[in-house]
């Protein structure tokens, strides 16, 4: 019994001391993540747009995120304007422009133990994305550039190779002081207000600038321990007069220091907290910000948008969003969806319509009664016929749709008065809900709604033909399990990106006619390609037969590598001729490659010969590993596998070794190296490894394959 109590005792002390430290998480957070295409899961900085979109870096991608889907760009660090000052991490600016910048640091290997670097800076364009430095560098006027900043009102300044503090206009500098002699050092983070430029250091020096007469009026020093000390991540944020400051011990994570300098008073106040802050933003009492309850993770940057809601860039856990009460859109129910379904055809109309543009692959459609125009609910998108039976628009990924298999589609035709008006459309894919309206000259503007309004289904699709109209006029759309409502009024009163087609590059008035939503000329282009390519090759073939020549079939199981055999030089011998020809076969494999990816999208492959070419030149290396590609892809290691897998439908692992395998056969076929050449030669640690891989793949040795 007295053991009993005892237990007892500690697991109720137990309960006792855990029970506080568990909080629980805020209500309206939503995880953004890889789940949602974000390419990466460590954000390193992130800044809210004026539109309501957020742009994200991470560690090898720009991405924008939208509220339904991420729009990636490969971050190509080769292409940065280098900038001369130390290099420190990613930090994210908008300026007034629209143009995005990103500072990155880049780090090179100075000795064992030791790196040292500078910075990169990369321009990216604010609606698409893409990468725009080569254009963007002009802006910068011309000069060296040892650091590079914009303030909060989205003005560019520079540092040049002289120290001057420049703001940066129309391509040109103006001078505004010249900072040498206030720190051998320069600033790590900038703050510009009401005519005065604070000039934040490493060491807790904050100088100020009089921006309209150039002069230096007063410098103050927050009152730090005496450490090294350095400025976290470039940090400065500014509150009601207050100028916030975090600050920790070189090289050290243990504890840092909150500075806030009152510019007013010219007084510090200076506060110690155990552990490392990333980042933190200061609410309307003056408490710093820096941790959330419920989230396992570290908060690595942050940022408010108009609506009050909190931007949150984890470590290693992707985004979170915490949005304001009452702010959400769309309420979900869990009970079943209760209406009925559209139908495919409303009227004859509508089936006249389908029948000529979406013959395969509607899944209904919708008619207004006062304009007459068609919407045709595809899987390549939202059709939309006039009145007059022309396409005027597929609506897909041009207008940022997270997904072009639309399930639904209504048309929301309201009254005023007695006479009835032309209503909005609503449609939903498969993962969004979004709506269109109508501009003069038959242009067209969409919104997306997706998980910043409330829309997240865990995983579930909307149901084909399950939208409505209920009766107070509230959008209702169903999924499996459950069902959705909107208020359409509320999102009018709210920020959300818009997207207009056409968009100045989408032309389709001389669509004449689509063969499952493609253009009938395009697809007899694309039907005599392939007779002609066809012909070809069979003339190939037998060309090759009359002149005696054979072709060796390529193993079962290769990754598409078929090669002449005398296509190798007649007589060639010596290394030097076998390292020919060894880089002669990698690059054809690299094409054959190419040629299975040309059906993909470009952005698969450019995915593709990235990591073929990362392969082909490592193919020696037995140390090559998912882990060691990833690094050279500059991907998440999780990300990369999933890419891989839909792309080219292996892991990394059997990828990188079938490419080896590959490359093993065709030198066993065409040259007389030996085993432990050929294994050496394609990055098996020996030759009894590669014999064993060999086998397992081809099912008969090396040895055996090279006689038959």
């Amino acid at each position: 019994m007295r053991y009993l109590v005892t237990i007892l005792t500690i697991w109720l002390a137990s309960l006792l001391a855990v029970g506080d430290t568990v909080e629980p998480v805020p209500a309206g957070m939503v995880a953004i993540d890889m789940r949602h295409g974000l390419p990466e899961s460590r954000v390193r900085a992130l800044r809210v747009l004026p539109d309501g979109r957020v742009a994200v870096a991470t560690a090898g991608y720009l991405s924008i995120f939208d509220g339904i889907g991420f729009v990636n760009e490969p971050i190509d660090v080769e292409k940065g304007i280098t900038l001369t000052s130390h290099g420190r991490n990613r930090q994210l600016f908008y300026d007034c422009n629209g143009i995005l910048w990103l500072k990155t640091p880049l780090w090179r290997k100075a000795s064992a133990t030791l790196y040292s670097g500078t910075g990169k800076l990369h321009a990216f364009d604010r609606k698409s994305g893409k990468d725009i430095t080569y254009k963007a560098k002009d802006l910068l006027g011309k000069g060296e550039i040892s650091d590079f900043f914009v303030d909060a009102k989205g003005c560019v300044w520079v540092i040049d190779a002289d120290k001057n503090i420049c703001a940066v206009a129309n391509g040109t500098r103006q001078k505004i002081a010249n900072i040498g002699s206030v720190a051998d050092e320069l600033p790590s983070a900038i703050h510009e207000e009401a005519g005065k430029m604070y000039l934040c250091y490493d060491n807790g020096n904050v100088c100020v600038v009089n921006l309209h007469s150039g002069l230096f009026e007063y410098m103050s020093r927050a009152s730090l321990p005496k450490m090294r000390s350095q400025l976290i991540n470039g940090k400065a944020r500014w509150l009601s007069g207050k100028l916030w400051l975090p600050f920790q011990r070189h090289n050290r994570n243990d504890s840092s220091w909150m500075a806030s300098l009152d510019t007013v008073g010219r007084e510090w106040n200076v506060s110690r907290f155990d552990g490392l802050i990333y980042d933190f933003y200061i609410d309307g009492k003056d408490s710093v910000v820096y941790s959330l309850p419920g989230l396992d993770d570290n908060v690595f940057c942050v940022d408010q948008d108009r609506r009050g809601g909190t931007w949150i860039g984890t470590g290693n856990s992707g985004l979170r969003h915490i949005a304001p009460e009452g702010i959400r859109l769309i309420t979900i129910y869990k009970d079943s969806y209760p209406y009925p379904n559209n139908g495919y055809f409303p009227d004859e109309k509508a089936k006249s319509a389908a029948d000529r543009y979406a013959s395969v692959g509607l899944n209904c459609s919708a008619v207004d009664s006062v304009s007459g125009y068609v919407y045709l609910a595809t899987r390549k998108g939202l059709m939309v016929v006039d009145g007059k039976g022309k396409l005027l628009a597929i609506l897909n990924d041009n207008v940022g749709l997270p997904n072009n298999n639309v399930q639904g589609v209504i048309v929301n035709s309201g009254s005023s008065g007695n006479k009835k008006v032309c209503g909005e459309v609503w449609f939903t894919t498969t993962t969004g809900l979004s709506r269109l309206r109508h501009l003069p000259g038959d242009t067209m503007e969409v919104i997306n709604l997706g998980l910043l309004d409330g829309l997240d289904l865990n995983g579930k699709e909307f149901s084909s033909q399950s939208i409505a109209v209920d009766s107070l006029g509230f959008i209702v759309a169903g999924f499996p399990g459950g069902w959705c409502k909107l208020n359409p009024d509320a999102a009018d009163r709210m920020d959300h990106v818009v997207y207009k087609y056409p968009s100045g590059k989408e032309d389709i008035e001389n669509v004449d006619d689509m063969t499952d939503g493609i253009p009938a000329s395009v697809f007899w282009i694309c039907v005599a390609t392939a007779v002609v390519a066809i012909l070809f090759s069979v003339y190939v073939i037998y060309r090759r037969k009359k002149t005696g020549r054979s072709v060796n079939p390529a193993p079962e199981g290769n990754v598409g590598v078929t090669m002449m055999a005398d296509e190798a030089s007649e007589g060639q011998s010596g290394e030097t001729g076998k390292d020919h020809l060894c880089d002669t076969l990698v690059g054809r494999l690299r094409e054959t490659s190419r040629q299975d990816a040309a059906g993909t999208a470009s952005s698969d492959m450019e995915f593709v010969a990235r990591v073929n070419k990362i392969i082909e030149s490592h193919l020696d290396d037995e140390t090559l590993s998912v882990v060691s590609l990833s690094s050279m892809m500059a991907m998440d290691r999780t990300n990369l596998y999933r890419k891989m897998q839909s792309v080219m439908g292996e892991s990394p692992s059997a990828y990188i070794k079938n490419m080896r395998l590959s490359v093993a056969a065709r030198l066993l076929k065409e040259t007389d190296l030996s085993m432990s050449d050929i294994a050496l030669r394609t990055g098996f640690s020996s030759a009894k490894y590669f014999s064993a891989s060999f086998k397992e793949k081809f099912g008969m040795l090396p040895a055996t394959y090279r006689k038959n």
